[in-house]
């Protein structure tokens, strides 16, 4: 006998609702799915509400959850149900877990008191006054405190607002039924605090006419017209009525009848004939406009007319300022000038005065331009007239005048003179401090600042012996001087006056002074006043070229300087003699100085030369004409073969600037041979296969001593012959996918092997037939082929593609890639339909074959498929492993047609599904014959009784 060991289960665990409060009574809410494992009693289960059934709301019929009463949200809004599955055994069990199903009551939609409003309003009705109010209800609550209203659509251009908390519709704008005499309005109700719960109604408004005065623009019309144009413009009056209150009559005043002239249907005013602003400037009128109105209303309009020039010219001056340096072409001013009528009007530009020596010129799109040279000397101030003239018809002869003031400001273009340029004096060592020893003049034609001149002494000025007045030029003696005592006799300053400009420019002199002392004897060279010498051209600066000496009797200093000095690479020590290199000597720029010296005590003179000569030397190492040199040579190239051809330059001379090439000794100077005039041999074989480059550095070398040498690094890339073709490891490939394979992914590789290298050895994948619809893709490179379009096993088993192998020289081999898809169960079970229909009378006995589902799996494998009523009151029903849909009982229709909505889920192994949907009738049968109650009776009546009781 069976044991009661096994506990019932209720499916599902746990779910959620939100209903609405409104929800009718009797409605199933949740179908459960119950099962015990035992049979008999102990397999026989029943459900019950073990908690949160608050007021009773929910019962519990066989295996549905059903509302049992009206929801109130004053009351409850959430329910929390556990619901038990208890079976009948003894003793019994109950589910654990217990189901648990939390239901949340929404809010319903308010309602309006009326299903729809209307309103008729005048277009005289301020803003601000009420259409109309509409009220809802919220119908959980039955208040209207909860509701708040709002205006969703027909607004047009936001004529109306409402209260959101009492509905009261007022104006907004002003209305007009001219414009527009209805608006339908959609009104919103909706409850605070729920999820956009709301109703909406619709509102009618219609707008009435009310005759108003007609509106025309506020104070007076003011029409500005130009010279020469008849049409004034249109007065600018609306009357927002319709009908006859919308038509408007227009009449002037006597006021320039004769001048003006005006529409009276529509308001256009002109002129009688044209006007120039030099006749008359301005005139007023009054126009009448009245409406068809009963009665008529009117409104009176000022009008103002005022005539303006028809040409403008812009700017109307200006002030501008150049400086003298300014350069010819120099742009001053732009003009614009504009015919306000006839905007296509050519425009002519001209300067009628203050264009003093035509330095200025207009073009015709109003462009002045520098044309000559200005001279602030001669003229610092311009006063042009630039007019403009219209050459359109009718335009009278319009013209506009502008006026330029042109500022010439003065430019520090003139050098400062001073005079003297060069002056010697001599000073007896008596005179004293603050006597003047020489003075300067300075001029410059500029003016102000730029023609200022300061002076001041640069240089020469030992111990600061002398000073010069900044702005006399007077040079005077700051100290005094002792002949026996100071050791500089002789002074050259460099007396320099500069100007004020911003940008100084200056002028030098030279002054020497000489102090002076009884002297009987000049100086004199020793050996003799001839010196010759030889330098190399590599000696360094500082280095002695020569040394001269030179004695005075008079026991007196003796300087030295060098005669005509500028441009010569040396300079001469003024109290040594010595002659020091001063810059770079180079024997091929010039090989000999002949030099002149001075020596001097002072007040006497000798002079001296030399005849200095510059040897060559071996400073030029020989260089090649680049330092790399690169070259392809073949592998079929034949030992013995010249190859190339270098060469150097050497900068000397003579034996120096001889060069010889060899091959710098290496691992790799072997495979060639380099001969003394650059030239190079293939010394040995070269196989590319084994060697694919190598690199030699060439000497060039040259015949000085010691020798100078410069070097270059030859390149040799040996280049290939397409020997070889390549080889694919398999000629047949097999690869086996799963038809669930990510599209993207490498599904394997093929590969090959050239026996080239380099270029000649590189392969390339082709995949050459099989592949019609571009399933796959072999990459070129690397031989990897790549899924491209999702595989089906259903739609194709196998693929055999054809790949080739080939390398950059055209040689190429071929090869067999077979793909076998492997079945996987991925599709979803399908049905020939998924709404099936029932019909039976209820006296159709248990075990009555309703439907069969008609459903396959296009799967290959594992195609078995599986059925099971998932919702609809499985009691009544079952199916079996065919589809086949049979009633378990006999079905009851005495209280009329019964309907049950079936749920069957048809699943594959894999716990793929798809749901079936089955309306089962149950058609009620005439079974039983009425029957009275009581089957007889007898009625005593009374002869005294009365008709029709």
């Amino acid at each position: 006998t069976d044991i009661n060991d096994n506990r019932p289960t209720i499916l599902p665990v746990s779910s959620a609702f939100q209903l609405r409060s409104q929800l009718e009574v009797d409605t199933v809410i949740q179908t459960f799915t119950v099962n015990d494992l035992d049979i008999g009693d102990s397999g026989t289960v029943s459900l019950r509400i073990t908690s949160g059934n608050a007021n009773g709301a929910f019962r519990l019929t066989g295996r549905a959850l059903i509302l049992a009463k009206p929801f109130d949200r004053t009351v409850q809004l959430l329910y929390s149900l556990l619901i038990e599955a208890v079976d009948h055994g003894t003793p019994s069990m109950q589910s654990q877990p217990d189901a648990a199903v939390t239901i949340t009551v929404l809010g319903s939609a308010p309602r309006f008191i009326n299903s729809s409003y209307s309103a008729m309003l005048l277009d005289s009705k301020p803003v601000g006054a009420t259409a109309l109010t509409v009220t809802a209800e919220d119908p959980d609550t039955g208040g209207r405190q909860m509701v708040y209203y709002e205006i969703i659509a027909g607004n047009s251009n936001q004529a109306f607002a409402i209260d959101q908390c009492s509905g009261e519709i007022t104006l907004s704008r002003s209305l007009n039924a001219g414009t527009l005499a209805n608006y339908n309005l959609t009104v919103n109700a909706v409850v605070r605090g729920q999820s956009r719960l709301s109703t909406s109604t619709s509102i009618l408004i219609t707008v009435l006419d009310d005759n108003e005065a007609p509106t025309c623009v506020t104070g007076p019309y003011n029409v500005n017209i130009y010279e020469g144009v008849l049409n004034v413009g249109r007065v600018p009056c609306a009357d927002r009525d319709s009908g006859n209150n919308n038509v408007l009559t227009y009449v002037l005043s006597d006021s320039h009848r004769n001048l003006i002239l005006i529409n009276s249907s529509s308001g256009q005013l002109s002129l009688s004939y044209r006007l120039h602003v030099t006749v008359i400037t301005c005139f007023s009128s009054n126009v009448t406009v009245t409406d068809q109105g009963t009665p008529p209303l009117s409104t009176q309009v000022p009008v103002q007319v005022c005539v303006q020039p028809r040409l403008t010219i812009s700017p109307l001056s200006s002030m501008k300022t150049l400086s003298e340096a300014d350069p010819v072409t120099s742009v001053v001013e732009q003009y614009t000038a504009s015919d306000l009528v006839d905007s296509t009007a050519a425009i002519q530009y001209s300067i009628p005065s203050g264009n003093t020596g035509g330095v200025f010129s207009i073009s015709f799109s109003g462009l002045v331009t520098l044309v000559r040279n200005l001279d602030y000397e001669s003229l610092t101030t311009y006063n042009l007239t630039i007019q403009a003239v219209s050459s359109a018809n009718n335009a009278d002869g319009a013209i506009a005048q502008s006026n330029l003031i042109v500022t010439v400001t003065d430019s520090n273009d003139n050098v400062p003179v001073i005079s003297p340029s060069q002056l010697v004096v001599t000073f007896n060592e008596s005179v004293g401090t603050g006597a003047v020893v020489a003075a300067f003049t300075c001029t410059d034609r500029d003016d102000g600042a730029n023609g200022q001149g300061n002076f001041t002494i640069t240089g020469g000025n030992v111990q600061d012996s002398f000073r010069i007045d900044a702005k006399t030029g007077a040079v005077s003696l700051a100290r005094m001087l002792n002949y026996e005592i100071v050791a500089d006799r002789r002074f050259s300053l460099a007396v320099r006056c500069a100007d004020g400009g911003p940008t100084s420019l200056f002028t030098l002199a030279t002054l020497v002074v000489q102090l002076s002392n009884v002297n009987e004897h000049a100086p004199s060279f020793t050996p003799s006043n001839m010196y010759a010498e030889t330098i190399g051209e590599l000696a360094s600066i500082g280095d002695t070229a020569v040394t001269v000496t030179a004695t005075d009797q008079d026991g007196t200093a003796v300087s030295y300087r060098l005669i005509n000095p500028v441009g010569l690479p040396f300079t001469l020590d003024p109290l040594l003699g010595r002659l020091l290199v001063s810059q770079t000597l180079d024997f091929d720029s010039q090989n000999n100085y002949q030099l002149s010296v001075e020596a001097s005590d002072g007040m006497l003179v000798a002079r001296a030369a030399i005849n200095l000569t510059i040897a060559d030397e071996n400073n030029h190492a020989p260089e090649f004409n680049q330092s790399v040199f690169d070259l392809v040579i073949s592998e079929a190239v034949a030992v013995g073969t010249q190859v190339y051809t270098v060469s150097c330059t050497d900068g000397d001379h003579g034996s120096n600037a001889l060069v010889s090439y060899s091959t710098v000794t290496s691992s790799s100077s072997s495979y060639l041979r380099t001969t003394s005039n650059g030239a190079i041999y293939l010394n040995r074989t070269v196989d590319f296969e084994s060697l694919t480059s190598f690199s030699v550095q060439i000497q060039c070398a040259d015949g000085g001593t010691p020798s100078l040498t410069g070097t270059a690094l030859l390149l040799i890339r040996i280049s290939g012959v397409n020997e070889h073709t390549p080889v694919f490891s398999a000629q047949e490939y097999n690869i086996s996918v799963p038809e669930d394979f990510t599209v993207g992914s490498v599904l394997g590789s093929v590969s090959a092997t050239d026996n080239d290298t380099g270029v000649d050895g590189q392969i390339a994948y082709i995949l050459s037939s099989g592949n019609d619809d571009s399933t796959f893709q072999l990459l070129q490179s690397s031989g990897e082929l790549v899924l491209r379009k999702p595989l089906d096993f259903e739609t194709q088993q196998v693929y055999n593609l054809d790949i080739i192998a080939r390398d950059t020289g055209g040689k190429f081999s071929n090869a067999t890639v077979e793909i076998s898809v492997i079945d996987l169960n991925d599709a979803v079970p399908q049905c020939d339909r998924t709404n099936y229909n029932a019909t039976l009378s209820e006296t159709v006995a248990a075990g009555h074959l309703l439907t069969r589902l008609v459903c396959s799996d296009s799967d290959a494998i594992d195609s078995t498929l599986t059925y099971q009523i998932q919702s609809g009151n499985s009691t009544l029903f079952r199916v079996n492993s065919n589809g086949q849909v049979f009633t378990r009982q006999v079905l009851d229709a005495d209280q009329g047609t019964v309907t049950y909505s079936l749920t069957v889920a048809v699943s594959d192994l894999v716990g793929q599904q798809v749901l079936v949907y089955i309306t089962v009738t149950v058609q009620t049968v005439n079974e039983f014959a009425p029957v009275f109650i009581p089957p007889s009776c007898c009625i005593l009546v009374f002869t005294h009784c009365v008709q029709g009781r």
